[in-house]
């Protein structure tokens, strides 16, 4: 397998763990959208968890332009992926 592939392979199976947690982060929360301060401050543990999960995305991103072999801070005001799961 080539060295390019196998990053590639490596990133998508990265980025599908992620998605499912924060997929299912997501739908826990849909109920509490859209935030207001009130319900934020009311969060217990579990929600603040899974708030936590769906804000790691930044984390997600970083790590996919890490693996690719770019500068995140040059790319951070940039859409960097847009793939379809």
């Amino acid at each position: 397998m080539k060295k390019n592939e196998h990053i590639l392979k490596s990133i998508i199976e990265e980025c599908k763990k992620h998605l499912k947690r924060m997929n299912y982060a997501y739908e826990k929360m849909l109920p509490l959208f859209p935030f207001t301060e009130k319900q934020i401050l009311k969060l217990n543990d579990e929600k603040i968890a899974l708030t936590d999960q769906m804000i790691y995305e930044s984390n997600l991103k970083r790590l996919i332009v890490r693996k690719s072999g770019q500068n995140f801070e040059q790319k951070q005001n940039i859409i960097l992926l847009n793939i379809p799961f």
